[in-house]
C-alpha cells in the first residue's frame, strides 16, 4: 500500500511552511557539498560533525552506553526503567562513510522509547577504509548477536535510514538466504537501494532534491565500492534487485522530491507482488531522511514518527511467516 502523505492540520496544506524554509537552507549549505569531484571522506565527516553531530541532544532520561554486539562495536539506548518489549536494531545512514551517533541516537532513542524497546545501533565498519562488504558483514553479525542474546525474532525490528535503509533490506534478504529466523518487521527511511543511477527519480529529482544531486551516488560508488561498477549488480549492494519473497512486513518512508524516491516506490511494489505486507509513505516536499535529522523542526517529521511507532507496535511480537515455514 503506497500512501501519498501530505501535511494537513485543519487547513488545506500540502506542506508545512517550515519545510519551505528548511529546503532553502539545505540548498544553500548542504547541496553544494556534492560537486562533480569526489569529496574526501574527511571533509564529509568534518561537515557532519560540525553542523549536525555537535548540536544533537538525547531525549531526557535516555541511557546511552557502548558494548559489542556479535563482535561489532555498538551504541545502545534505553529509556525508562521497565522491561523492554523487544529490541530495535537500527542501522545508521551516512553514505557508508560517516557515523553520527548522537544525531542518529537522538532519533533512535525516541523511537525505541515510544515503542518500549531497547535499541542497538552498530558502529559498522566505514568506507573507504573498509569498503563493501564490510558493512554488510557487520550488520548481519549484529543481528545474529541479538538472536544469541536470547531475543526472539518476533521481538526484533530492524530499521535504518539512507545507507542504513539499504543495509536493512540487505540484512533481511541475506538472513532469509542463510536460514536465520526473520525479525518482526523492517522499517526503511529514504533508503538508497539501487546505486546505479538508473531509476527515474535519480534523474528527474536531481534539481528538486534540496540535499543531493546526481553526484551523490558517485560519492558512494567511489568510497563504498572503490569504483568497481560490477558490484552494482550485486543484490547486497543494490537490494532492489534481490528477492522479496518471504520477507516480514515492510514500511518505507521517503520524500517525493528526493533522488531516492523510486527506491521506496519500486521496493514496495515488488514486496506487495511477492505477497509481503507492505506500506510506503511518500511525503510531499520534505528533505531526505526528514524524521531523523529534522524531527524537532518539521511538523511532517512528528507525524511520520507517529506512523513509524504505529507500524512497529502493530508488528512487534508477531511471528514472521518465513520463520514458521522453516520451523514446520
Amino acid at each position: 500500500m503506497i500512501r501519498r502523505r501530505r501535511y494537513n492540520r485543519g487547513l488545506i496544506l500540502e506542506r508545512s511552511f517550515r519545510s519551505y524554509a528548511l529546503n532553502t537552507a539545505l540548498r544553500l549549505f548542504v547541496k553544494p557539498q556534492f560537486k562533480s569531484d569526489t569529496k574526501p571522506p574527511a571533509e564529509m565527516r568534518e561537515f557532519m560533525q560540525k553542523y549536525i553531530e555537535a548540536r544533537a541532544k538525547f531525549p531526557a532520561g535516555t541511557r546511552h552506553w557502548q558494548d559489542d554486539l556479535g563482535g561489532v562495536p555498538c551504541h545502545w539506548f534505553r529509556a525508562g526503567n521497565g522491561d523492554a518489549k523487544g529490541a530495535l536494531l537500527y542501522l545508521h545512514g551516512g553514505a557508508f562513510v560517516v557515523e553520527t551517533p548522537r544525531a542518529h541516537g537522538a532519533f533512535v532513542s525516541e523511537l525505541a522509547a515510544r515503542c518500549g524497546m531497547i535499541a542497538a545501533m552498530p558502529s559498522y565498519r566505514l568506507a573507504p577504509e573498509e569498503p563493501f562488504p564490510a558493512a554488510v558483514e557487520d550488520v548481519l553479525a549484529c543481528y545474529r548477536g541479538l538472536l544469541e542474546l536470547g531475543y526472539a525474532p518476533e521481538d526484533i525490528v530492524v530499521a535504518g535510514d539512507s545507507a542504513g535503509g539499504n543495509l536493512t533490506l540487505v540484512l533481511l534478504q541475506q538472513a532469509l538466504k542463510e536460514g536465520l529466523p526473520l525479525p518482526a518487521a523492517g522499517l526503511m527511511l529514504s533508503p538508497g537501494m539501487e546505486l546505479s543511477g538508473r531509476l527515474r527519480s535519480h534523474n528527474i529529482n536531481t534539481f528538486s532534491d534540496p540535499m543531493f544531486n546526481q553526484y551523490a551516488l558517485q560519492q558512494v560508488i567511489t568510497h563504498y565500492l572503490h569504483d568497481d561498477l560490477e558490484l552494482l549488480k550485486d543484490e547486497r549492494v543494490s537490494p532492489l534487485r534481490g528477492s522479496f519473497e518471504g520477507l516480514p512486513p515492510l514500511c518505507f518512508v521517503a520524500s517525493d522530491i528526493e533522488i531516492f524516491r523510486d527506491c521506496s516506490i519500486q521496493a514496495a511494489a515488488k514486496a506487495e507482488k511477492a505477497g509481503v505486507v507492505t506500506e510506503a509513505h511518500i511525503w510531499k516536499g520534505v528533505p531526505h531522511c526528514f524524521p531523523v535529522m529534522f524531527g524537532a523542526m518539521l511538523p511532517e517529521a512528528r507525524i511520520a514518527i507517529n506512523d513509524m511507532v504505529d507500524f512497529i507496535q502493530r508488528n512487534l511480537h508477531s511471528t514472521p511467516t518465513a520463520f514458521v515455514s522453516q520451523s514446520a
